[in-house]
């Protein structure tokens, strides 16, 4: 088997808000699909919107059949974790600065694998949706992007000379909801297809994950097996024992003790260090993914405001969690739902006012 890798479209310019759409209308497997959003910052600052949050929906669909739907932040999350580092781009909050962000879709568990891709000409009409806005979290103008900067490419990896896959790893977000002060919030899971992995998302700004939800059960058939029933720190140490952490980089733009995201939910260590001549900056902690910074000259005098590269390696980036239903590169060991009839989902609330989705990565079968 032998990749080959096909240019769709670089930086075009796509408007300020909407859905670009391509038609994935290739004879071979598709392993990958590549996206990379660029922008450009205000003469101000553009604080605490990295590309990836301005995308709202990533969709691949055939006809009215969606066969896979994720949110920007939660699928460059899931990449990333899975791949061990995170995809390039240049995050940045610094006036007339340009960021990107490049997320990775694929298909299969790893290049070259000859059992799962997406295969166009088992579909009708494929198509791949991108739903963007370029306001989602600052306005655009003075603190935002500058209006109509934001620029879209597209990278299609393709499979020549390869078997045919006999299906692909399909994101589907199943739920989303706003977290209560407490109570169970019971999902219903689909019991179609084979599931690899669970990636459940839970921000509230300023707020601990293990806070927002503070347990995760699944049962199957009315509570008759439940292959987890676990608080969230539980939840968390079974990931790092599988999981690789990742560094996240941001350029950050503030004033002496400001407080700023860093988007990871569980620290490991972080740094920081002053791109200001003549000046440092330092942090009381990353945690809970936030961290109030100060930036000061050697004399001690305080400087606002300041740039600084902010690193944090850690787990849980945009707060999302994963549980694996086996080894990931073993399909035998995926969960199963022959003869399941009910697989639900008990996420108990901790907290009220944070956003809440699952999602989940199955097996479409060819």
């Amino acid at each position: 088997m032998l990749l080959r890798r096909y240019q769709v479209e670089s930086k075009v310019d796509i408007g300020t808000s909407g859905t670009k759409t391509y038609n994935l209308d290739f004879s071979e497997p598709i392993e990958s699909l590549t996206l990379r959003l660029d922008g450009t910052n205000s003469t101000t600052s553009n604080k605490v919107a990295p590309q990836e949050r301005l995308i709202s929906k990533i969709e691949i669909v055939d006809g009215g059949q969606v066969l896979w739907d994720c949110r920007g932040d939660v699928a460059l999350s899931v990449f990333a974790q899975l791949a061990g580092a995170l995809p390039h781009g240049y995050r940045t909050e610094a006036a007339n600065d340009s960021p990107y962000q490049t997320i990775v879709i694929p298909f299969g568990r790893f290049p070259y694998d000859e059992l799962y891709a997406f295969n166009p000409i088992a579909h009708k009409n494929p198509q791949l949706k991108v739903t963007f806005d370029e306001a989602e979290i600052n306005a655009a103008g003075a603190t935002g992007l500058v209006s109509d900067s934001l620029t879209l490419s597209l990278l299609v990896t393709l499979q020549s000379g390869g078997p045919a896959p006999i299906g692909f790893l399909a994101m589907r977000e199943i739920e989303a909801f706003t977290s209560v002060a407490s109570g169970d919030t019971k999902v219903q899971l689909p019991s179609d297809k084979n599931i690899r992995l669970m990636a459940v998302r839970a921000y509230e700004a300023g707020i601990d994950l293990r806070s927002t939800i503070s347990n995760y059960r699944l049962s199957i058939d009315g509570g008759k097996s439940e292959p987890f029933d676990l608080n969230t720190d539980q939840m968390i140490n079974l990931m790092t024992e599988v999981i690789k952490p990742i560094e996240v980089s941001n350029l950050v733009v503030f004033d002496t003790a400001d407080t700023k995201e860093t988007f990871v939910g569980l620290d490991l260590v972080g740094g920081i260090v002053s791109v200001s001549s003549g000046c440092m900056a330092s942090v009381d902690t990353f945690w809970p993914a936030r961290a109030t910074l100060y930036h000061v000259t050697h004399a001690g005098a305080a400087v606002s405001p300041g740039n600084a590269f902010m690193r944090v390696l850690g787990w849980c980036m945009h707060n999302v969690i994963l549980y694996p239903f086996g080894s990931l590169d073993k399909p035998e060991q995926w969960l199963n739902p022959d003869g399941i009839r009910n697989l639900d989902l008990y996420l108990t609330n901790g907290n009220a006012g944070g956003a809440v989705s699952v999602a989940l990565q199955s097996v479409y079968r060819y």
